[in-house]
């Protein structure tokens, strides 16, 4: 939004310079508090909060900043903690997941009768596996064991299988070719 003050005067006052000067100083003013005021309303929403809003976040509910974090992985590690309440229940502990992995990036196993739960996410970075497992741990109740690890799925692909299944493949073909990059 463009403020123009200079158009509320009456005309044979805007002709006058100082106003104009006035009408100009003042455009600006406003121009940046229409522009501050729009940070904050974007500041608002995980999605689109600034880093500066991201960090203030984060510093009040304690939580570390891993070094080469993106800003998106920090906001939807936030996500998961506000979306982490009560009730503790197995749903809610998806969701939580859900929004800290931005999706079906995990895989969540709980066993009632062992007493356990399993997370393995399908990602890379050892921050989140940290994040997930510390809010896991605030979720579940004491007496159940947590599991928390890391899948990399491109390897899970080729456990089955013998170095003379592969015979003609080349460790390019094997990381470029997307017939391997299927499976889980």
């Amino acid at each position: 939004m463009r403020a123009d003050l200079e158009a509320h005067l009456p005309e044979h006052i805007g002709r006058i310079r100082e106003f104009q000067e006035y009408g100009a100083a003042g455009d600006m003013e406003l121009d940046r508090i229409w522009a501050a005021i729009a940070q904050e309303l974007k500041d608002y929403y995980a999605d689109t909060m600034s880093e500066a809003e991201c960090t203030a976040r984060e510093r009040m509910l304690g939580i570390q900043i891993m070094p080469g974090e993106t800003l998106e992985s920090r906001r939807r590690r936030l996500r998961g903690y506000y979306v982490s309440g009560l009730p503790y229940t197995e749903k809610k502990l998806e969701d939580v997941l859900t929004a800290l992995c931005g999706g079906r990036d995990f895989t969540l196993t709980v066993q009632r009768d062992k007493c356990e739960v399993s997370i393995e996410l399908r990602l890379a970075a050892k921050g989140l596996q940290e994040n997930a497992e510390e809010i896991a741990r605030k979720m579940l109740p004491a007496n159940m064991l947590l599991k928390v690890s890391i899948q990399y799925n491109r390897w899970r692909r080729f456990a089955g299988m013998r170095w003379r299944d592969l015979r003609g493949e080349t460790w390019g073909s094997l990381l470029a070719d997307k017939k391997w990059q299927g499976g889980a």
